[in-house]
């Protein structure tokens, strides 16, 4: 699956037309929309199975599907986004600690957001946490982003080869 979407990527924007920045974050947010899709699913599931939408049960719930969404996250990032050959115990350490600043921006919007301000008539609890969840997510993503390229992935890049 990974290979499909490297060849797609590679087609659509490849790194030596737009320079290797610009592709990195292209196949980001690609690995991004599948990780938030998991993300929102579980945390959807989970409200909808508990009926709790707020709280610190919904931090828990989110931590959850975060958690989810981290683990698909890794993986793709590392083979597809940056394309490093690395793995094991200090890029897995670097990822989890960039990760976990990510979670504290995403557990405390979607606190801050769902306690501070309640759905507009007529809107479902879940779409409220989904809301708040939409925005947590676009500072985390860059956060993310940022730190991976500076820090997890940086100087352990494999190198491409152009045909």
């Amino acid at each position: 699956m990974a290979r499909i979407a490297e060849r797609m990527a590679d087609d659509v924007i490849p790194d030596r037309a737009h320079g290797r920045v610009f592709g990195q974050f292209i196949r980001y947010v690609m690995v991004g929309l599948v990780n938030t899709a998991v993300d929102f699913g579980v945390l959807n599931l989970e409200i909808v199975l508990t009926g709790i939408h707020q709280g610190a049960w919904l931090v828990l719930f989110n931590t959850v599907s975060f958690t989810c969404a981290l683990v698909n996250s890794y993986f793709l990032n590392r083979s597809f986004t940056f394309r490093s050959d690395r793995g094991g115990g200090i890029l897995f350490v670097q990822f989890m600690l960039v990760s976990l600043g990510g979670l504290v921006i995403n557990d405390g919007g979607i606190y801050l957001l769902t306690t501070i301000s309640h759905p507009w008539i007529g809107t479902s609890p879940v779409l409220h946490v989904d809301e708040a969840k939409v925005a947590t997510v676009a500072v985390s993503w860059a956060w993310n982003f940022f730190l991976y390229r500076l820090w997890v992935f940086r100087a352990h890049e494999a190198p491409r080869v152009h045909a």
